[in-house]
């Protein structure tokens, strides 16, 4: 909002600067009566990353959802800002938004900045684990691959250790990560990424690069169709029997196979 005067008001206490933002008006008039939270967290972080520009350090800066209230225009904007920041110095963003972490990873790649992560979970009451791998929701096709690849030999030690009705919950836990991965491939390599459930914009210039054969489409669906066997809840009276590892260890390389065809 051009046409909104307002003043930045700073205080600082032992070494710490405290930045208030008001409207340069002679009314006395409450600026959340004016702005919305997210035109001023927008303000806020224009001002931030103005402040650190001046600064001839190159000292690290850590943000906290940054983009908590912020329309799509201005979230796109900020991750691309804080990439570009990460060229010359350490950047360390927390967020639990999945949208805008993978705003974050199209960025990093487009500027082909280094990037590290990790992900902070609370289990029960165990809290702050950290792994370095992702969430899996956030995962792509190959390495929901090598997830579902490593855990085959713990699945097989487990397959005469554990009773038959703990085994099948673990088998069609399994399964249903491999339906999903599926589900993965299906936006990810079939349709070469034109639309993506994290992506907001549809990219129709990927459209002419599509491989679209009876083949692939046979594979689709017996993979769907296999995986979702296992996953849906059935009749006792089926009496369907466990699959073996053996058979796991096929049903996974059906959708290497899927994958190995876009490469």
């Amino acid at each position: 909002r051009e046409h909104i005067l307002f003043k930045l008001n700073s205080r600082g206490v032992k070494g710490k600067t405290t930045i208030k933002l008001a409207l340069d008006s002679s009314s006395k008039i409450n600026i959340n009566e004016i702005l919305s939270e997210g035109e001023q967290k927008a303000l806020s972080i224009a001002f931030f990353l103005a402040e650190i520009s001046s600064i001839p350090s190159n000292g690290g800066i850590i943000l906290d959802d940054p983009v908590s209230s912020l329309d799509h225009s201005r979230r796109e904007y900020v991750a691309n800002r804080l990439v570009r920041e990460a060229k010359k110095r350490q950047v360390i963003i927390f967020t639990h938004d999945i949208v805008f972490l993978h705003t974050l990873q199209k960025h990093v790649n487009l500027q082909n900045v280094s990037a590290s992560y990790c992900s902070v979970r609370r289990n029960g009451n165990r809290a702050g684990i950290a792994k370095t791998e992702m969430p899996w929701i956030t995962l792509s096709t190959s390495k929901r691959i090598k997830y579902l690849k490593n855990e085959l030999p713990k699945l097989k030690k487990l397959e005469s250790k554990l009773d038959p009705d703990m085994y099948v919950h673990k088998v069609k836990t399994w399964y249903m990560l491999l339906r999903e991965s599926w589900e993965r491939a299906v936006e990810e390599l079939l349709l070469n990424g034109v639309v993506e459930r994290f992506n907001p914009s549809v990219q129709t210039q990927r459209l002419s690069k599509i491989k679209f054969t009876d083949e692939i489409v046979q594979l689709v669906t017996e993979g769907m169709t296999k995986t979702s066997t296992y996953v849906h809840d059935e009749s006792h009276a089926i009496g369907r029997i466990i699959p073996s590892n053996d058979e796991m260890i096929e049903d996974l390389s059906k959708l290497e196979q899927f994958s190995k065809l876009f490469r």
